[in-house]
């Protein structure tokens, strides 16, 4: 029993167990096999065909509909100019391929024009005029219409004058001839299959035998309409699709059928006979034969090969398998065949090379990553120890990155991480260890230091020469980058310490305004712990209302008076004091606590503004920052839905500020947030235009009402005529285009004089006042008619 155990004895019994299987399969297969064994395959194809007819139909009534409006949108048919409208229908309905019987116009007033002198004396249609005339666009189910025993089905649009005033109905009857003709083909290649049509009320009205067309008593029985048909019609009229097998005098077929969309429940039904079902099985049972005898022969043949040849080399493979389970990354599949299992081992084979590689390397960048960095620097160390030698660590980390993520996309944010790891590489010496050891950091150890002035250069030639502009995706980036440098022995006698070390350095490095480098110093450690320890308070600052909100006066650039305001959050430590949105911001993004923090804005500017608006009886408007987290959230529309309701506040003196690289980040989530938000009511303004990454097309695209001009333009306008130009520029465009300007950082009154030539319609800046509490707005709003002030507060 033990020979049974092994792989040789497994296949000996695999052989016989596939012979039996392989010589029964086909014969039961040959007397089993029949319609219902590809019952499911006739289903799925039937009812995407009557599926496919649907729509085929839908896209032709669409047609139909888009033409009825492009009639009713023609100025000759908005001014009712009948002279004109009876040349218009007269050129559309001598088209070779016109679709209508007649056309027809109704006024409001009762007026009636038609191509034909008889449809108006039909009841039925004049009620349905009567019914359409305030509706949208729509189809009527068939009717007869006129004496001929003609029938049609109706396509109205609705008519309106430039005031978007409702003054009449356009409509158009087409003939179910011309119905019927376009449905004729939509049948499957076999004798007496066809399709038709029916409403959603049961009358059938496109069908091959015209005597059945138009009948009312559809659910009777008799030899026009058979019993077949009206089972059909029933189950129609209760389900949206599917199928069922009927038998009529002696006959079996299939019906399958598909609601229309856009239609009054019209259905399309398709008749397959069975015999188009049967007619390949007895050939396939024949064939079916034919190939289990051959399957025997061959399974005999090549079975008994595959038993005595297979096994030796799926053991080798097996034992290669457990060589690699117990750690040994060195192993590999030899003699390696043609066949499946040579196809297996040269898997094996490359499995072990991406474990390897995944393993020792960066997947992204192929650097060698963090375990080996840290493996290396723990040998250097070893290395610097017995020989009394220095070595260096630099971490090297892109400046705002996070943004370009945000902005572009993580995959244009990967293929930038691959070419700086690739300029990065070519720019230094074999000896110096370059890994990627975090998201956008890499990590260089550089061994045998004998002077620290070397290093210093070496990081600044880097800085010098990293590529910058540099193109990814046809999308001109400025990337900077801030280094961090330790060295042992001096900041760290281990690569935990080292590593540790240089990475505070490198963070201090990106607080100064990146593009620098710093060396590590024990001080650089309070900066980090100040960040740590206002992550971890800012969630009890946010449930205990720390964070307040001051107001900077948005004044009217011609009068000086108020006229709204923008909110700037302020955190009140109770310990430290008044801190600056420029610290506790950068955090809040990262550690997600700017989507509450930004609701709590919103909601007490909400609350104080209206406040404002009842005690001082004006119409003043609130302008509040959105950030990209926020704005790129799911759910987003329905929180400022809910916090407008809540606060009772009028959204259309509510402004939110997005800036220019949220707004292209994703245009189409972009387009359908600010229409969106503007269906409610609510202002869209882009802040600190002419800085960010977006193109003057978007300002068409985008449905924004104000552009705030970035405070770097306005300062010194007035000695700088590039700064001149371009404030001129966008105030001339933003004109052009309907929308206010709001210039920021005004603070001369050359400045002002200046922007009033332009006709800048809002300002703020320190020339009116700094951002300032509510109690001291509520003063200026108290004491001056015009604020022409610089407050202290």
């Amino acid at each position: 029993m033990r020979s049974f155990k092994g792989i040789k004895g497994k296949f000996l019994i695999l052989f016989f167990t596939t012979v039996i299987i392989i010589t029964a399969l086909p014969i039961v297969m040959a007397y089993r096999l029949s319609a219902n064994s590809i019952k499911d395959i006739v289903n799925t194809e039937g009812q995407k065909d009557a599926t496919a007819y649907s729509e085929y139909i839908n896209y032709w009534i669409s047609e139909r509909r888009s033409e009825m409006d492009i009639f009713a949108q023609s100025p000759f048919v908005e001014n009712l100019e009948w002279d004109n409208i009876n040349s218009l229908f007269d050129k559309q309905l001598n088209m070779g391929n016109n679709m209508y019987e007649y056309l027809f116009i109704a006024d409001t007033r009762g007026n009636y024009y038609s191509t034909s002198d008889y449809s108006y004396n039909n009841s039925t249609l004049r009620k349905l005029i009567e019914e359409n005339m305030y509706g949208k666009t729509t189809i009527s189910d068939p009717i007869s219409t006129n004496t001929e025993s003609k029938a049609a089905f109706f396509i109205f649009s609705p008519i309106e004058d430039e005031s978007g005033n409702r003054v009449g109905i356009l409509g158009g009857a087409i003939d179910l001839k011309s119905m019927y003709a376009y449905i004729r083909d939509f049948r499957v290649d076999y004798d007496s299959s066809y399709s038709f049509l029916a409403t959603g009320k049961g009358l059938i009205f496109a069908h091959p035998d015209s005597n059945i067309c138009m009948k009312e008593n559809i659910m009777i029985s008799s030899e026009v309409m058979t019993e077949e048909m009206v089972t059909a019609v029933k189950k129609n009229m209760v389900e949206e699709k599917g199928f069922f097998r009927f038998y009529f005098r002696g006959k079996e077929s299939l019906y399958f059928f598909n609601r229309i969309p856009n239609t009054n429940n019209w259905s399309i039904i398709t008749k397959i006979p069975i015999g188009y079902v049967y007619s390949p099985i007895e050939s396939m049972n024949k064939y079916l034969i034919f190939i289990g005898i051959l399957s025997i022969i061959l399974a005999y043949i090549f079975g008994s090969i595959f038993v005595k040849t297979i096994s030796r080399p799926i053991i080798n493979l097996k034992n290669m398998f457990v060589k690699a389970a117990n750690g040994d990354m060195t192993v590999r599949a030899k003699n390696i065949t043609d066949d499946e299992i040579g196809q297996a081992s040269r898997s094996f084979n490359k499995m072990m090379d991406k474990i390897t590689r995944l393993t020792y390397y960066d997947n992204l960048t192929g650097l060698p990553n963090r375990d080996v960095f840290t493996n290396q620097l723990n040998l250097s160390i070893a290395h610097c120890k017995r020989n009394d030698e220095r070595l260096a660590v630099v971490v090297i980390g892109m400046d705002k990155f996070k943004k370009v993520n945000d902005t572009f996309g993580h995959e244009l944010g990967d293929k930038l991480l691959e070419q700086v790891a690739v300029e990065l590489k070519g720019l230094l010496k074999k000896e110096n260890v370059i890994s990627r050891i975090g998201g956008d950091e890499y990590g260089i150890l550089i061994p045998e230091v004998t002077n620290i002035k070397k290093v210093i250069t070496l990081v600044e030639d880097l800085i010098r020469k990293i590529k910058s502009p540099r193109t990814v995706e046809d999308h001109e980036l400025f990337v900077t980058y801030s280094i961090g440098i330790s060295f042992y022995p001096k900041d760290g006698e281990d690569e935990f310490s080292l590593l540790k070390n240089a990475n505070i350095a490198m963070h201090r490095a990106k607080d100064m305004g990146g593009n620098t480098y710093q060396l590590y110093s024990p001080s650089m450690k309070e900066s980090l712990l100040e960040e740590i320890a206002l992550d971890a308070s800012m969630r009890y600052a946010l449930k205990n209302n720390e964070f307040i909100l001051y107001y900077q006066p948005i004044v009217n650039g011609q009068s000086r008076r108020i006229e709204g305001m923008e909110a700037l959050v302020r955190w009140m430590h109770p310990k430290l004091g008044m801190i600056s949105p420029a610290k506790f911001i950068p955090i809040a993004e990262e550690n997600g606590l700017i989507i509450p923090l930004g609701e709590k804005i919103l909601e007490t500017a909400c609350i104080e503004a209206k406040q404002l608006q009842e005690q001082y009886n004006q119409n003043l408007f609130i302008s509040v920052n959105i950030s990209a987290i926020q704005f790129k959230e799911e759910g987003f529309i329905d929180k400022v839905a809910r916090i407008i309701k809540e606060t009772d506040f009028d959204p259309k003196f509510l402004k939110l500020e997005i800036t220019e690289s949220m707004a292209v980040t994703n245009t189409n989530y972009t387009i359908e947030t600010l229409e969106a938000l503007k269906k409610m009511g609510i202002s869209i303004s882009i802040d600190d235009f002419g800085t960010g990454y977006s193109s003057l097309r978007y300002l068409k695209e985008f449905a924004i009402d104000n552009l705030k001009i970035d405070q770097s333009f306005v300062k010194d306008i007035t000695e700088h005529s590039k700064n001149a130009a371009i404030v001129s520029s966008i105030i001339a465009i933003a004109q052009n285009l309907n929308l206010d300007v709001i210039a920021e950082g005004v603070e001369t009154e050359m400045e002002l004089d200046f922007l009033k030539k332009l006709d800048c319609k809002y300002m703020q800046g320190y020339l009116f006042s700094k951002p300032v509490s509510m109690g001291t707005l509520k003063e200026m709003l108290d004491g001056f008619d015009e604020v022409a002030i610089t407050l202290d507060e």
